[in-house]
């Protein structure tokens, strides 16, 4: 090993570089070219991404005025990336430099980083990440020494922490996808709008999680069937609303009736026999209904996670109460069976309850151990994220770690 490359964590003969090299070559050579990393269009090295992901990785354990190094980087020429903010000097993309300018990165967007001869660079602030668009390498950092890398559209590829890196076959995971699974939400067939705003509400609990995850306070969601004794006599509130808040299922079903209604209108209008400058103002007017911001909807309720507790949702989005506490005996549930939010083939392990995690985790589990149709999201101070639901399949609580791998 040559003596640049002594202590690197990331080098051009790991296996994880090696896969997601191979991907991206894979990509640009059925997309007929090489995506334009650098003036040259080349494809970086092995050793060149080693270097773009070591970058990332010690960047994610400095701080700035106490706050965690969080940010999304896209190997991508400035081109590629229509309506970024360029810097007028580009500047280097180092572990410093990355950390200074991470809060300057806008919600959902990511640093726009070049490849030249020279070596990297940050040229600019992109409003969102391009990765699926081009081909192309994110990376994204949402806590200390762990990289979620995506290759095209593929997201995430990998999971990387320099130790026990994880390659995910390139498929995309879903955290909604899963959760709606795990809530067993029906999908009526015969209504379009509704089988919208059931996938809806698992983005939006998606959102809600991905919100405490960056907050870094922690919190349980705990999603119970809509309203019965059972499951409330194991729960002792804080603070329960006189009427549960829906604010969730109602701006979602609202949002997605206007858009139908517009549909209608849009196809009347276009049918009706009447001048070009009328018909257009006629679709002005009816697009001009302000877009709902689902994180703003959101932002308000995680901020019950803060309260010590649970926030108490049922299934159908309706917040009951926060600072919840779970009562049920600790003989419910000794077991579960444990796995880690990976895709393909996973293997599900039995562990010893006191095992998956602190309090949050262990009544969570008890709590679906004793209410098979609860559901419950656990985000940890550490900004871990577990998702608890029983599996029927193994007739036990099933606790999948890491799933903010798919958030």
């Amino acid at each position: 090993m040559n003596d640049e490359h002594k202590g690197r964590l990331f080098t051009a003969t790991n296996a994880s570089v090696i896969a997601i090299h191979q991907q991206l070559n894979h990509l640009a050579m059925i997309r007929l070219g090489a995506p334009s990393f650098d003036g040259l269009g080349a494809l970086p090295t092995p050793d060149q991404l080693a270097s773009f992901l070591e970058t990332a990785f010690w960047a994610s354990l400095r701080t700035e005025e106490g706050r965690i190094t969080s940010f999304s980087a896209t190997l991508a020429a400035r081109q590629d990336v229509p309506g970024a903010t360029v810097l007028r000097d580009a500047v280097s993309y180092d572990e410093n430099q990355v950390a200074k300018i991470a809060p300057a990165v806008p919600l959902g967007g990511c640093l726009g980083v070049s490849l030249s001869v020279e070596g990297f660079a940050i040229w600019g602030l992109a409003r969102g990440c391009p990765g699926a668009l081009v081909n192309s390498i994110t990376v994204r950092v949402s806590e200390p020494g762990v990289l979620r890398v995506s290759v095209g559209p593929f997201d995430p590829f990998a999971m990387l922490d320099g130790r026990s890196d994880l390659i995910l076959d390139g498929a995309n995971v879903s955290l909604a996808d899963a959760l709606q699974r795990a809530l067993r939400l029906p999908l009526p067939v015969d209504d379009v709008v509704e089988t919208q705003a059931v996938w809806r509400d698992a983005i939006a609990v998606t959102e809600l999680a991905r919100i405490i995850l960056r907050e870094g306070h922690g919190g349980t969601l705990l999603f119970v069937a809509e309203e019965n004794e059972e499951w409330d006599r194991s729960l002792e509130f804080a603070y329960r609303f006189a009427t549960p808040d829906t604010t969730i299922p109602d701006a979602i079903r609202q949002e997605l009736s206007d858009s139908h209604a517009f549909g209608e209108q849009l196809s009347r209008w276009s049918q009706m026999d009447l001048p070009v400058d009328v018909k257009n103002a006629g679709l002005a007017l009816s697009a001009s209904t302000p877009q709902r911001d689902l994180e703003n909807l959101i932002r308000p309720i995680a901020s019950l996670a803060r309260v010590d507790g649970a926030v108490v949702m049922t299934k159908g989005m309706r917040i009951v109460g926060c600072g919840a506490k779970i009562y049920v005996g600790h003989d419910a549930i000794s077991t579960v069976c444990l796995l880690k939010a990976l895709s393909g083939e996973q293997q599900v392990t039995q562990a010893p309850l006191e095992t998956i995690g602190g309090t949050r985790h262990q009544s969570a589990a008890r709590f679906v151990g004793a209410h098979h149709d609860a559901v419950a999201v656990v985000v940890s101070q550490d900004r871990r994220l577990s998702l608890i639901h029983w599996q029927e399949r193994l007739n036990s609580v099933e606790v999948i770690h890491n799933a903010e791998w798919w958030a």
